[in-house]
């Protein structure tokens, strides 16, 4: 009987912590989410951002170092294109991705195919990875599921973690600076593009600016297995009420 006492002591703050919260009471991941939000800008201003145009300029890290510049539209929450140019072996190659809600397509210097499925899917989930951490609004949405996870350093930082949950999209992982609420990091698990296995990604968010009330993040690097993915910086960033839906078009 001691030895049950015990164990059930030992269990009880545990139980405690995956209880759910009473109604009308924010859990841990929630209170977490709305600071988050007050430091982006506040959720009168986010709620404007319906849209951005923006310009990157990095790196990204295959067998050779590729340097590539890219212009990136979008319009939330699935309308989104992609110009890229990409420096290789002192060639140009020019290429734009296009979503239009449930269809895509590839635009090059050989004309526009369609996106297949997983083409497709990929850029749906990396522009829901973009629009949660540009807005951060969809994670108050119904259908969305936050549990906290445990405090992390990311930079000798600490960072707060919340597991966000929805139907059809990626379990994502963000992590928000104790100190500023601002998000740091984001994490995910893909495909890898060659050998097709699950890899987590890891993109981390730094060097906040303010544009027009709202905090964005000039610096971004991804990490994909542990090992450098992409790098870029951005700039000319615009917070737009709405785009050309021209933009978005197929051929």
């Amino acid at each position: 009987m001691r030895t049950i006492r015990i164990v059930a002591l030992a269990l009880t703050p545990l139980l405690l912590a995956a209880r759910p919260a009473p109604a009308g009471e924010r859990s841990p991941a929630q209170a977490v989410i709305e600071r988050a939000i007050e430091a982006a800008g506040g959720e009168a201003r986010l709620g404007r951002f319906k849209a951005a145009e923006w310009t990157c300029k990095g790196t990204a890290h295959a067998s050779t170092a590729l340097a590539f510049t890219d212009r990136c539209f979008a319009q939330w929450p699935e309308k989104f294109r992609h110009e890229s140019s990409i420096e290789v072996r002192g060639q140009t190659i020019q290429r734009s991705l296009i979503l239009d809600v449930g269809r895509g397509w590839i635009k090059g210097d050989g004309g526009t195919v369609t996106m297949n499925d997983t083409a497709l899917a990929e850029l749906r989930d990396k522009v829901h990875v973009l629009r949660l951490a540009a807005t951060l609004l969809p994670l108050k949405e119904k259908g969305v599921t936050l549990d906290a996870l445990e405090e992390i350093k990311i930079d000798d930082r600490r960072a707060a973690g919340v597991k966000a949950t929805c139907a059809d999209r990626p379990d994502l992982r963000l992590y928000f600076d104790k100190d500023t609420g601002l998000l740091l990091k984001c994490e995910r698990t893909v495909k890898d593009a060659l050998g097709g296995e699950a890899v987590s990604e890891e993109t981390f968010f730094s060097d906040y600016h303010e544009v027009e009330g709202v905090q964005v993040a000039r610096k971004v690097s991804v990490k994909r297995g542990g090992k450098p993915f992409l790098d870029w910086t951005v700039s000319d960033f615009q917070v737009r009420a709405k785009l050309d839906p021209g933009l978005f078009t197929g051929p």
